[in-house]
């Protein structure tokens, strides 16, 4: 390959790249379109095959959509009532403490956190139902997907 002006060695002229793909895959194919040679004894090389895959369409963006849309759904169903009594906990202990003029910030905090941990107790069966339901009708739409 001769040197540019530069010093650099010049690009190889595209049919060269062409020339080399092509002597590749004759090698291969043992000279025969459709690939019988030694190194595909049984089949065609993949790049020579006639025939084609349909190609596979695309995700539509409407299940894109419902999907994310079910996700934060049940990301709100199950922290939703958690957090509204987190809310009412905190809104009342916050007026107790404007009535009575204590400013104590653990008077805030622990009260909330003993509201949000029975509450998760207590609706901890349900959304285990809710998580385990969502789980299954996902992972048995899985199918649909794809196809």
């Amino acid at each position: 390959m001769p040197f540019g002006t530069n010093g650099v060695r010049a690009a190889p002229p595209q049919h060269f790249y062409k020339s080399l793909l092509h002597n590749d895959l004759w090698r291969h194919t043992g000279g025969q379109p459709g690939g019988t040679g030694p190194a595909f004894p049984g089949g065609a090389f993949p790049l020579c095959s006639t025939s084609r895959r349909p190609p596979r369409p695309a995700v539509s963006h409407q299940l894109i959509v419902d999907l994310a849309r079910n996700a934060i759904l049940l990301a709100l169903m199950v922290a939703g009532p958690m957090l509204v009594v987190a809310l009412g906990v905190g809104l009342i202990v916050s007026v107790i403490q404007a009535v009575t003029q204590i400013q104590e910030q653990t008077l805030s905090f622990v009260p909330k956190l003993i509201a949000v941990g029975a509450t998760f107790l207590i609706a901890l069966p349900w959304i285990l139902q809710i998580l385990i339901r969502y789980t299954t009708e996902l992972f048995r739409s899985l199918p649909s997907f794809v196809s």
